[in-house]
């Protein structure tokens, strides 16, 4: 009885960023290992980015069950490999993650050999679903999975989310590739690995696909489990770097708080970075979270225009922005803003008050601001209104081929659809950001390659891949 989880990650010519390990997928097979299940994680670093390769290695596993994630962007890639696992070893082909989520029913009636999708969280539901596969029993009673049956389609009930994250074992860091990965500290040779401390975002962003996936619940592991984590992999693979991956790290400030008291309690003298939200920032955390090991915080801050911030669900002001900014940058960390165009309702005027907001903070120390243009994710809200604004085809598909060459002009993928305003074509807000602001000028060598990295996160869609803070060696 074998399990193989594989990650499939884009193509060589299209990745702009170092690899990292999934977390996720580390989850669920430490899930699976605790309930007696046999498992191998195949990671992207492990096949070169040969889907031939990364069959090869499937296919020398003997496996029973093959479990499949994949990002939007590398959907097209994770059709192709589930079709050559199945024709190769007769599995049972199980899809996973936000994508797959989102485009459960699509998926299945796309891919024929695809047999089953598990939505939500797969800590739990992929022990229940292979415990059923093995003992053949019925596949109605597994909650929280879509299955092919006869031709049909069927959804069983929805599986509740994991309240309790201090239940779940450790991610399977022994099944990574891990001396494969050269992730390490931004301008060091310090070597770096992301871990969380929470899941899920009470917010409502229209245009993030993590939402569709946790909705809006918030939950934490325990600080002192979470710094355990850290100290293991310190201890055991020699890490001294971090990303914190959760969302937003610091929404409740007794979490944050303990963490970082936890860290200098046991003096592990770490660097981290973290993503926060501008209305979740004071004086007193910004200090200690710099006293225990922070260097940087990326905030999402997305427009500066007052009206876009309504129109997206963003839940914070521009006031409140400006005085995060202003206090992380009196903590002495430093700071990185990211900002989206081409939104919904957008003019020439909001893109204005974008530019000059970015252009106020250039003005900070230690301070990178960085934009990118809206890109529409399966289950979105950004998706719905596009779809009801015939901003799509009409035969549009996640599953069918997709390729926006205009996409390329403003640094995004065209494997994935821009939104886009009639009135305001992409060219137009491109060349509008390029002429009035000189600013941008400055930003020119780095924003095209950050542009392509903040698209590949998916924009912060489940940061298991957010780590565009640290450098290649």
């Amino acid at each position: 009885m074998k399990i193989v989880l594989v990650e499939v990650v884009p193509s060589k010519d299209t990745l702009t960023m170092n690899l990292v390990p999934p977390l996720g997928l580390g989850y669920i097979a430490s899930s699976l290992e605790s309930k007696g299940f046999k498992v191998a994680l195949i990671d992207g670093v492990s096949y070169d980015f040969s889907l031939d390769k990364a069959c090869q290695l499937i296919i020398n596993e003997k496996p029973d069950i093959v479990g499949f994630s994949s990002t939007t962007q590398a959907r097209q890639r994770a059709v192709e490999l589930i079709k050559k696992v199945k024709h190769a070893t007769g599995a049972l082909t199980v899809g996973g993650g936000v994508h797959f989520h989102a485009t459960s029913f699509a998926a299945l009636s796309a891919i024929p050999e695809l047999d089953i999708v598990v939505k939500g969280e797969g800590e739990i539901t992929l022990p229940d679903l292979a415990r059923t596969f093995f003992s053949k029993g019925d596949l109605s009673a597994v909650s929280g999975i879509v299955y092919r049956e006869n031709e049909k389609i069927i959804e069983t009930k929805e599986r509740p989310f994991i309240l309790d994250l201090d239940t779940l074992p450790m991610p399977a860091y022994h099944l990574y590739n891990l001396s494969k990965y050269s992730c390490t500290l931004e301008g060091t040779k310090i070597p770096a690995i992301g871990v969380i401390s929470s899941r899920g975002c009470p917010n409502n962003c229209i245009f993030c696909a993590n939402r569709v996936l946790r909705k809006q619940t918030f939950r934490f592991r325990s600080p002192k489990k979470f710094v355990d984590e850290i100290a293991f992999l310190k201890n055991t693979y020699g890490y001294r770097a971090f990303d914190f991956w959760d969302d937003t790290l610091t929404m409740s400030k007794r979490h944050i708080t303990e963490i970082c008291q936890e860290l200098l309690q046991r003096k592990l003298e770490i660097q981290w970075f973290a993503r926060a939200r501008v209305n979740t920032i004071d004086k007193d955390v910004l200090t200690l979270m710099k006293r225990s090991g922070c260097f940087e915080i990326a905030y999402g801050i997305e427009s500066g225009s007052e009206k876009i911030l309504k129109t997206i669900n963003k839940g914070a002001s521009l006031q409140q922005a400006r005085q995060a900014v202003r206090l992380t940058a009196e903590a002495g960390l430093r700071i990185s803003n990211f900002f989206i165009v081409s939104l919904p309702g957008e003019t020439l005027n909001d893109i204005d008050e974008t530019l000059k907001l970015m252009e106020e903070f250039s003005r900070i120390d230690n301070t990178r601001n960085y934009y990118c243009f809206a890109m529409i994710y399966p289950g979105t809200d950004l998706e719905i209104s596009a779809k009801h604004e015939k901003l799509l085809p009409d035969d549009f598909n996640w599953y069918s081929p997709f390729y926006c060459q205009r996409n390329k002009i403003v640094g995004n993928d065209p494997k994935i659809p821009c939104y886009e305003n009639p009135a305001l074509p992409l060219e137009q807000i491109k060349s509008y950001i390029i002429k009035s602001h000189s600013f941008t000028n400055k930003m020119k060598k780095t924003s095209k390659r950050i542009l392509k990295i903040r698209n590949f996160i998916e924009l912060r869609n489940f940061a298991g891949l957010v780590f565009k803070y640290f450098s290649q060696k």
